[in-house]
C-alpha cells in the first residue's frame, strides 16, 4: 500500500548548482488511496492588491504584537525574525520573499517545535486596534507563505477582543503542497468589521507537527467594487477533464505527438470574485508558438459569481497543436467589470519525449546510499498506443561516479490501495562524472509496449551500497500524489525494515523516451570518455572538439531530439563547428565509435 512520502529529500540550489543533502533520512507517512485521490490546489498566486489600504504593518516593531502559545505556555510559538525556518522538515523551504522580509515577519515554524504527532495551537494578535469606521466593506491583506501538512490556519477578528469570528486562510489547499512564495492574501472581514470603530485581529495556527506558516506585509484596504482573482491554472485537463478523457489528466511540459493527438490540452482555472458586485466571469486561454505567432484561443462559458464566491471553469476547444516546438499558454478570467491577472505556463510540443519536469533542476530524491534502495517514479497516462524503447533521467549533482542505477518500469494497478505492477527495468548504469548534472538515457533491452488507457509509473532505481550514493533530480511541484517512491530495503525508519511504497509530491526529472533510435542506447553501458573536450561551452559562434580519436560520427541534437547538425570524423584529432546560426538554448553532442558511444551537453548563448 502506497503512503505520503512528506519530505522529498531536499536540495535547494538554483539550476545546475552543487547543494548539500537534507536529513533524508527522516520521514512522515499518510496512507492513501491512490485512485480514490480527487484533483487537489497547486496553489497558485493570485493577482495584486485591488485597492491602496487605510492601515498597514509590516511587523518591524515586535512590541506591536503580542504571542501567545496556547497549550505549551510559551514553549511553542510564534515569532517575528528575519530568519526563516529550521525545523529537519521546514528549513527547506527557506525565509519568506515579502516586500519588507528585511525588517521582519512572523513566522510559525511547526516543525522546529514540534517532534510528534501533538497538537500546536498559538496566534500573534496585534496589539492595537484599526478604526474601519468610514469603510462598509473590509479586507484584510496580507503576503503569506505557507507549507500544509494537518494543520488549519486562520485570521480571526474581534470588535471586543473577546468574541472572535475566523476566516481560514489558503482554504482548500492540498496537503504537503506549498503556496507561492510570497502569496499575496485578501480576505473579505466585512461582515465582521464594516463600519467597526476599533476592529482586533490576529493569527491563529491549529496544527500538530507540520512545516511553517509565515506572514508579512499586513494591511487593512476598502474591498473593492469589482475585482476578481485566477488560481490553480491547469492545462491538463486536472479539474474537470480527466472526468471525460480518463486518467489523471497531469500537465506534461512534454508531450509526444502521439499522445497529445489522443488528448489535446484541455484548459481549466478556478475564479473568484473577491469583489462586492457580482459578476459573469468567463476563461480565457491563448496560445503562442515560440516565434509568438498566436495559434489558439477558447473561452469558457460563463458563470455567475455572487461575492467571495469561486467556481472551476475550463475553456470549450482543447488546444491541439500538431508542430513540434515551444508554446506559451496565457490564461485569464474576464467578468462584467473585473478581469484577472494573466498566468503564463509552457509546455514542449515533441516526437518522443514525455514528461512532467520544468527542465530546471530544482533539488533530488536518493536511488541509494549507505541506508537506503529506492525506486523513484512517475505517473503516466497512456493515451494512444507507444512503444517505450528507454527512460531519459537527470542525474543529481552530488551523486558519485561508479555508483550503479538502472530504469525500472511499472504498471498502475487500478484496484485501490493496490501497489503497482513490476513490468521490466534495463541493465544497471554505472555513473560517470559526465553524467552528473545532466540528463542520461537507459533503455530496455526490447521496446515495451504502451496500451492506451492504462497507466504507468517509470523511474529509476538505485542500490544500498555503504560508500556510493546516487540522486534524480525534480523539478516542479506534482499536481497530486501522481509521483511514487518505493523504499525496497525498509531503510526509512517508518518503513520499519519493511518495503513500502510513498507517494512523493515533487515531479522527478523522469521521462519516457518514444525514440527507436534510443534502444540500446549505449548511455546505459560503461562508455570510454577518454579526454574529449567541447569549448567554449557555452559558446555563440564556434565550438572546437578535441581528442575525438575514439570516435567516427558526431551528431548534435536539440531538446526535443531534433537533429541539427551531423558529421563524419574518422578519428581525427580536433574539428571546429559553426553555430552562429543555432537558436539559443541546450544541446545534446553525440559522440559514436566502432565500440564505444558518448553524449555531452552544450549551451549556445
Amino acid at each position: 500500500m502506497k503512503k505520503l512520502l512528506l519530505i522529498t529529500f531536499p536540495i535547494l540550489s538554483t539550476l545546475f548548482c552543487y547543494a548539500q543533502i537534507v536529513n533524508y533520512d527522516d520521514m512522515r507517512i499518510e496512507k492513501k488511496n491512490f485512485f480514490s485521490v480527487q484533483p487537489t490546489s497547486t496553489n497558485s498566486a493570485s493577482s495584486a492588491a485591488p485597492a491602496p489600504p487605510f492601515w498597514a504593518n509590516t511587523f518591524s516593531n515586535p512590541s506591536e504584537w503580542t504571542m501567545v502559545d496556547l497549550i505549551y505556555g510559551g514553549l511553542q510559538n510564534w515569532v517575528i525574525s528575519t530568519t526563516g525556518p529550521v525545523g529537519s522538515f521546514s528549513a527547506a523551504l527557506g525565509s519568506i520573499s515579502s516586500t519588507s522580509a528585511s525588517d521582519g515577519f512572523a513566522m510559525f515554524d511547526s516543525d522546529a517545535l514540534n517532534s510528534s504527532y501533538s497538537p500546536q495551537e498559538a496566534y500573534i494578535q496585534y496589539n492595537g486596534t484599526v478604526d474601519c469606521s468610514s469603510y462598509p466593506f473590509v479586507n484584510i491583506e496580507f503576503e503569506s507563505y505557507h507549507r500544509k501538512f494537518r494543520d488549519s490556519i486562520f485570521v480571526e477578528v474581534s470588535v471586543d477582543g473577546i468574541t472572535w469570528d475566523r476566516y481560514e486562510v489558503h482554504a482548500g489547499q492540498a496537503t504537503n503542497t506549498a503556496t507561492a512564495n510570497p502569496e499575496f492574501v485578501s480576505i473579505n472581514v466585512s461582515a465582521t468589521a464594516g463600519n467597526q470603530p476599533a476592529v482586533y485581529f490576529r493569527f491563529k495556527y491549529e496544527g500538530e507537527w507540520d512545516y511553517a506558516w509565515m506572514i508579512d506585509d499586513v494591511s487593512f484596504a476598502e474591498t473593492p467594487n469589482n475585482y476578481a482573482t485566477i488560481a490553480d491554472e491547469v492545462f491538463g485537463g486536472w479539474w474537470i477533464g480527466y472526468n471525460s478523457t480518463g486518467g489523471i489528466g497531469c500537465d506534461y511540459t512534454f508531450n509526444p505527438i502521439s499522445q497529445l493527438a489522443a488528448n489535446p490540452y484541455k484548459i481549466e482555472a478556478v475564479i473568484r470574485n473577491a469583489g462586492i458586485a457580482p459578476q459573469n466571469m468567463t476563461l480565457h486561454a491563448e496560445a503562442f508558438d515560440q516565434i509568438t505567432n498566436s495559434v489558439y484561443s477558447s473561452t469558457s462559458n460563463s458563470q455567475y459569481l455572487s461575492t467571495s464566491q469561486q467556481d472551476t471553469f475550463a475553456v470549450n476547444n482543447t488546444f491541439n497543436p500538431t508542430v513540434l516546438g515551444l508554446y506559451e499558454l496565457r490564461i485569464w478570467g474576464v467578468g462584467d467589470s473585473a478581469n484577472t491577472d494573466t498566468t503564463t505556463k509552457q509546455t514542449v510540443v515533441t516526437q518522443y519525449s514525455y514528461g512532467k519536469d520544468l527542465n530546471n533542476y530544482q533539488g533530488s530524491y536518493v536511488l541509494g546510499n549507505a541506508t537506503r534502495e529506492n525506486h523513484v517514479t512517475s505517473f503516466f497516462d497512456i493515451y494512444a498506443n507507444e512503444n517505450l524503447y528507454s527512460v531519459d533521467l537527470y542525474i543529481a549533482p552530488w551523486s558519485i561516479p561508479g555508483t550503479k542505477i538502472y530504469g525500472v518500469l511499472y504498471e498502475a494497478d487500478p484496484t485501490p490501495s493496490a501497489d503497482p505492477i513490476y513490468l521490466d527495468q534495463t541493465d544497471d548504469h554505472t555513473i560517470t562524472s559526465s553524467d552528473l548534472d545532466s540528463w542520461i538515457t537507459l533503455s530496455f533491452a526490447n521496446p515495451i509496449s504502451l496500451i492506451a488507457g492504462v497507466g504507468y509509473e517509470l523511474g529509476a532505481a538505485g542500490y544500498q551500497h555503504p560508500s556510493d550514493s546516487a540522486g534524480i533530480g525534480y523539478s516542479g511541484l506534482a499536481l497530486g500524489t501522481e509521483n511514487s517512491l518505493f523504499d525496497a530495503n525498509g531503510g526509512s525508519p517508518n518503513s520499519a525494515g519493511i518495503a513500502t511504497w510513498y507517494y512523493i509530491t515533487q515531479n522527478p526529472m523522469i521521462r519516457m523516451n518514444f525514440d527507436p533510435t534510443s534502444s540500446g542506447s549505449t548511455s546505459s553501458k560503461n562508455l570510454i570518455k577518454s579526454d574529449l573536450n567541447i569549448f567554449p561551452n557555452p559558446a555563440n559562434n564556434v565550438i572546437t572538439i578535441s581528442k575525438l580519436d575514439n570516435f567516427d560520427f558526431l551528431q548534435i541534437k536539440d531538446l526535443l531530439g531534433k537533429v541539427v547538425y551531423e558529421e563524419s570524423i574518422s578519428k581525427v584529432n580536433n574539428t571546429t563547428i559553426d553555430i552562429k546560426g543555432f537558436s539559443t538554448g541546450t544541446y545534446l553532442v553525440n559522440f559514436e565509435g566502432s565500440s564505444n558511444s558518448f553524449t555531452r551537453k552544450i549551451i549556445i548563448e
